[in-house]
């Protein structure tokens, strides 16, 4: 431990604190951040891939109140 991590970690709240957010500045300087043409293309296929998955799982519900439907129309005697 250096002399300054002991200080932080006898220290109060307050010290820890301040070490706390000066690491996650540092750590958030090392990190690559997409492009804006990336970021795009990203957001566009999860876009898309949750419009797809909706009209499936629509789909799919859509099926399943159906034939429940007729379940319960066949058995009641309707």
């Amino acid at each position: 431990m250096t002399d300054e991590t002991t200080a932080v970690a006898r220290g109060g709240w307050v010290a820890r604190a301040t070490e706390y957010f000066a690491e996650t500045k540092a750590e958030l300087r090392k990190v690559v951040w997409p492009t804006r043409d990336e970021a795009t293309n990203l957001t566009v296929a999860v876009l898309f891939v949750t419009l797809l998955m909706t009209i499936l799982l629509g789909s799919v519900d859509w099926v399943f109140t159906q034939a429940l439907d007729w379940v319960v129309r066949v058995v009641s005697g309707a």
